[in-house]
Order: structure tokens, then sequence, then C-alpha cells
């Protein structure tokens, strides 16, 4: 019998390796663990969204369960209203609705991350607010929207924006303006320019 040749098999070089640069593979998986790159801006952007949404969990649940009034109950209640508060929590998860965001106003890695430094703003300059789970889908769609504004040359008309984040355009206006208000105005971190790396190193921990 005569053997079949097969053909010499060529062997792809992964891109992370054919760039000259120091920093580690952008995303390795073993069983348990996912191994991330040290700059933000080389990221896998699956993988922020579920850092983000890790933290955004962690802390509401922190959140709702200091809003529990009645020790007897586990039903956690809501705070005194803002204008982010929601009458029911949405039935759209977290996670999901990051990801449509991302997904329908083409969100960048760099406005996400932005959006967890307005977390820490608006709490401080906004002593009322408190992200939970009425407040939470709404502070979302506000804040990715402003933080997309700032910091990229391209983005939507209010109009799409309400329609992806599901609330009227005149609902929408007042949350902006309100945001923006509370915030004073301070969109972009000037004061700190590796912010967004700052943030980042955070998720990671």
């Amino acid at each position: 019998k005569t053997k079949k040749s097969t053909p010499n098999k060529t062997t792809k070089t992964p891109l992370h390796k054919s760039l000259e640069s120091p920093s580690p593979p952008i995303k390795k998986k073993s069983k348990n663990r996912i191994i991330v790159p040290n700059e933000f801006i080389r990221c896998d952007l699956d993988i922020i969204i579920t850092l983000i949404n890790r933290m955004l969990i962690s802390l509401i649940k922190l959140n709702d369960n200091n809003n529990t009034t009645n020790i007897n109950t586990s039903t956690p209640l809501p705070p005194p209203p803002t204008r982010f508060h929601s009458k029911t929590p949405p039935a759209i998860s977290i996670f999901s609705y990051i990801n449509r965001l991302t997904k329908f106003n083409n969100l960048k890695s760099n406005g996400l991350i932005t959006m967890i430094y307005y977390i820490d703003i608006l709490s401080y300059m906004y002593p009322h607010f408190q992200l939970n789970s009425w407040t939470i889908h709404r502070f979302l769609l506000v804040a990715t929207m402003i933080s997309q504004k700032a910091m990229e040359d391209y983005f939507y008309t209010n109009d799409h924006y309400a329609k992806v984040g599901g609330v009227s355009l005149e609902e929408l206006n007042c949350l902006e303006l309100d945001f923006l208000k509370r915030i004073d105005w301070r969109t972009i971190p000037i004061n700190n320019p590796n912010v967004q790396q700052l943030y980042y190193n955070k998720l990671v921990e």
C-alpha cells in the first residue's frame, strides 16, 4: 500500500503575537479565569461589558438590601424617588440592556468606562441619587449617551437614543438636562486624564 501524502499544515500566528507590544494577549480563557490586557483600550469590548455588569450587579444588590425598611421582609423598597426612578424595576436584565445600548448606539470601551466615572461624580454631587433596581436603566441610558457625546466625534440624535433605550424623547431630554446640571457639566474627567485606566484597573481586580 502506498501512503497518501498529506499537505504541510500552515501554522497561523495569532494577531497579538505578530504585533510588537509588551501587552499580554487580549483574551485567554482557562477553566474559571479570563486573562485581560493591562490597557483598557486593548481589552475586548465583551469582556469590558461583563466586568461592568459584575460591578453593577454587586453594587445594586448592596443598595437594594440597604433600602429594605422592614427587617421581617426581604423585599427591598426604593429610596425617595428621583428623575431616574422607574415605577417598577424594568424586566430587561442589566447585562442585556448594556449590550443593547452598546450594539445599537455603537458604544466604545472609553465611553463605557467613562460611564463608571459618572456614577461616582453623580453620587458625590447628588446625595439623593443611588444606583438600585429602580434607577440603573435610566442612568445607563443617559450616562452612555452623554459619554459618547463627550468622548467621540460621532454620535446619534436624542430621538435615536430614546428609541433604543425605551423611553420617550421628552423624558430623555429631561433626564439629560438634569444629569448635566447635577454633575455641573463635567462630562470629561480633565483633571485626571488616566481616570479611565484607573477605573479599568478596579474592574479587573
